[in-house]
């Protein structure tokens, strides 16, 4: 059974959402590992096109031009990372998975905010998951 988490709880978990929005290192990793496949696949010689998937580049790698290419691939792919974990706070799509506060029922994020009950959606992050034998009371007989 969901419960809702007491007002100190709430606040922690916003809080650590908001931290986890502004770290650096995973906008940093994935713009290595991106930088570092387009870099691959430029030393392989794709080049891009429109009519093919492959254009193989008969000419090498230009050594002047390599350094600012990397360069500017990884200000890309950072600058995108970024950007996506400030607007989403993560780059999963758990961000978008919400618990109703009325009929405790998950649901997608909608513009509205609202559940098909009426209720208001709110993240994972406000409820703990409490077992049922743990919630009942057991009877004096």
């Amino acid at each position: 059974m969901w419960i809702r988490k007491f007002e100190d709880a709430l606040r922690l978990a916003q809080e650590k959402r908001e931290i986890d929005r502004k770290r650096l290192l995973r906008p940093l990793v994935y713009a290595c590992l991106f930088t570092a496949g387009s870099l691959v696949l430029y030393v392989l010689g794709y080049r891009g096109s429109i009519r093919s998937f492959f254009v193989v580049s008969t000419t090498g790698v230009d050594d002047k031009r390599f350094p600012l290419i990397a360069l500017g691939l990884f200000g890309f792919f950072f600058a995108l990372a970024v950007y996506r974990q400030r607007r989403d706070g993560r780059f999963s799509t758990q961000a978008d998975t919400l618990l109703c506060r009325e009929c405790m029922n998950p649901a997608r994020s909608n513009p509205e905010g609202r559940c098909q009950c009426g209720g208001n959606l709110e993240p994972f992050e406000y409820f703990d998951w409490v077992p049922q034998e743990a919630t009942e009371t057991p009877s004096r007989e």
